[in-house]
């Protein structure tokens, strides 16, 4: 009886070793159906401990329902075939394991309200992806705001109360601080402020339209 139950837990331990294999060899090929430029991407986001979003015209990809995200991708000029548009579509909605993934990253959205008025597809597709909003905004550890069309752009130093704001660092910064900087999304603006500074030190407020800009420079 010994041999037999001996049997069986080395079989029942090949078997999670083979799903776990799977799991990562799953992944490689979700990966591999992202578009080229992006990939390198995709493998440090699955990893992140926080991940932070500013979206001025479409909503994020890693909060997309289906139907958007094939309208989104369909619509790309030139035009893609419908192989590809299917794997790119494949492939974004895997990357949204990021919103449950044990241990849990702390996720911040701004969406813009002309995203979320953007007609990327017929009003069925709007009200589903709008559903899905609320769905996602429900999670504790995802935030999601929307920033309201016709703020005035702005960018100087504020000495306001930071009261309630949620800064993130990157996951790549030690525990000494080094040069890095931290990021919190206000209702209106970005506030940016050096890491090592934080709760004593200037603050940095940038206009949602500035702050896009920015990150559409850095990021190539």
């Amino acid at each position: 009886m010994s041999t037999v139950r001996e049997t069986r837990s080395g079989r029942a331990a090949k078997v999670k070793e083979a799903g776990g294999v799977l799991e990562v060899l799953q992944d490689e090929v979700d990966r591999a159906k992202l578009p080229r430029f992006f990939r390198n991407f995709a493998v440090i986001e699955a990893e992140v401990v926080s991940r932070f979003s500013y979206d001025p015209l479409l909503v994020p990809g890693l909060l997309q329902t289906e139907a958007y995200a094939r309208a989104v991708f369909a619509g790309h000029c030139p035009p893609l075939s419908e192989e590809i548009v299917d794997q790119h579509t494949e492939a974004r909605l895997s990357r949204q394991k990021l919103l449950a993934r044990v241990p849990l990253a702390e996720l911040s959205f701004i969406v813009s309200e002309e995203a979320l008025r953007n007609p990327v597809d017929h009003a069925e597709v709007m009200r589903g992806q709008r559903q899905r909003l609320l769905e996602v905004s429900a999670l504790r550890n995802v935030e999601v705001q929307v920033m309201p069309a016709g703020r005035d752009v702005s960018m100087e130093q504020v000495t306001v109360n930071m009261d309630g704001l949620h800064w993130f660092k990157s996951s790549y910064s030690g525990p000494g601080g080094g040069d890095c900087v931290e990021v919190a999304a206000g209702l209106d603006a970005v506030y940016v402020r050096d890491s090592k500074a934080a709760g004593g030190g200037p603050v940095l407020r940038v206009g949602r339209d500035g702050w896009a800009a920015f990150v559409a420079l850095t990021a190539g």
